[in-house]
């Protein structure tokens, strides 16, 4: 759990057959996910002329949210309920939600699906800087490269290999309108990493659709009002299809790849989205691809997947405890008690230094790993001592939730079960 670390492959200890077969699984998930993300801009880009990019966004969140709902219903009660994290998700909404999306569809009236899906390539790297700028996270050479690499993919991307493209910024309105959209989305990503401390995926990604929802309906309602809207049987289909596709199967694909993969293994796979949206938009669309699109791809996929590869290569960890990293440290932990979850300092003792850590702990978590069994001080101590037999206590997180030590090491939840 260092602070430049991503997380891990969840191979855990299964037998290397079955570990092969989960990761190809996990591989599958992610490049399903990021397909229907491209699908949804080609969608985006066909039904530019029929329905404004309000009230489109306002269609997809509309079927998106009776879906999540829906699933909702199946966590644990303190996961279908706002708590301390509930601004959090309200920044999720807006900038993921309620801004991101009419931005993302109103580029793409302006822009093709091939500059668009390519442009998406550099999330990541957007998101790694605003981690860096509003979470304090580190980016290693390797990332800043990778960043450094993309951004060049991006400015031979929109300006097409025309110098003069300076003078004449408004021909690509569009590229300029996406590359925002995507920074939205690099805001929302680093919100939902917080926000995802204490809840699942699913619980906040349900409700930054639902509290963004409101806001879509009405601009939807306004934009209606000022250009006038002819609804016709042929746009059915392709409204179901991005509110359940993109919407909820990406979503879901997207989340249980990382699962398996770990965060940086799921983020190398990101930057297959330009990859198949080039594609779907050339073949469904006839968007051509010429040289500065294949020079742009190129540079945006190459210092994605450069940036993804630091971190993998940043994580030396195993889910198997190290030989060289004794648990014989003295754990101390005091712990305060709030309204849905629990915050303790942790002194970890060695023989001649100390560190302190501050720890969050939701009750809802703290359940489904005791069942309420043992006290949440006890459960902490197990985790340290989990975290030491794996990693030095330098190493250890500063300030973190208790659930994201499942990020870093697969087997936590299943060896602590057993333990406790």
């Amino acid at each position: 759990m260092s602070q430049t670390a991503a997380g891990t492959p969840a191979t855990g200890t299964t037998h290397p057959r079955a570990a092969r077969l989960a990761r190809l699984r996990g591989i599958g998930l992610v490049n399903l996910a990021t397909l229907t993300w491209a699908s949804n801009m080609t969608l985006g880009r066909w039904l530019r002329d029929d329905i404004g990019p309000v009230t489109l966004a306002a269609a997809r969140f509309l079927v998106a949210s009776a879906l999540l709902t829906a699933l909702l219903q199946r966590l644990p009660r303190e996961e279908r309920r706002l708590r301390s994290d509930r601004w959090l998700l309200v920044g999720m909404a807006f900038s993921g939600v309620v801004v991101f999306t009419p931005t993302l569809y109103l580029g793409l009236q302006h822009t093709t699906t091939v500059n668009a899906t390519l442009i998406n390539g550099m999330g990541p790297l957007i998101t790694g800087l605003l981690a860096v700028a509003l979470i304090g996270e580190r980016m290693s050479r390797q990332q800043v490269g990778g960043a450094l690499l993309g951004l060049t993919g991006v400015v031979a991307l929109i300006s097409g290999g025309r110098l003069r493209f300076w003078r004449s910024i408004e021909s690509s309105i569009g590229d300029l309108i996406v590359l925002g959209a995507v920074s939205l989305w690099a805001l929302y990503s680093v919100l939902g990493r917080r926000a995802m401390h204490r809840r699942s995926a699913l619980s906040a990604s349900a409700f930054s659709a639902l509290l963004g929802l409101p806001f879509l309906l009405l601009g939807a309602f306004w934009e209606i009002s000022m250009t006038g809207f002819a609804f016709s049987p042929r746009l059915i289909l392709p409204l179901l299809y991005i509110g359940v596709a993109p919407g909820v199967v990406g979503l879901l694909s997207w989340n249980a790849g990382v699962k398996t993969l770990g965060a940086s293994g799921a983020m190398v796979f990101y930057n297959t989205l330009p990859l198949y949206g080039a594609l779907l938009g050339h073949l469904l669309l006839g968007e051509p691809i010429g040289w500065s699109h294949l020079l742009g791809g190129a540079l945006i996929v190459g210092g994605g997947v450069l940036a993804a590869q630091a971190k993998t290569q940043s994580q030396p960890y195993s889910d198997q405890p190290s030989q060289e990293v004794q648990a014989m440290a003295e754990i101390s932990v005091t712990t305060s008690e709030k309204n849905d979850s629990y915050d303790f300092q942790v002194t970890v003792q060695g023989e001649s230094s100390q560190t302190r850590h501050q720890v969050t702990l939701s009750k809802a978590y703290y359940e489904r790993l005791t069942g309420g069994n043992v006290s949440p001080e006890t459960l902490v101590q197990e985790s340290f001592r989990f975290l030491l037999e794996r990693e030095p206590k330098e190493s250890i997180l500063r300030s973190f939730d208790l659930s994201v030590i499942s990020d870093y090491f697969p087997a936590y939840e299943r060896v602590i079960k057993k333990r406790l």
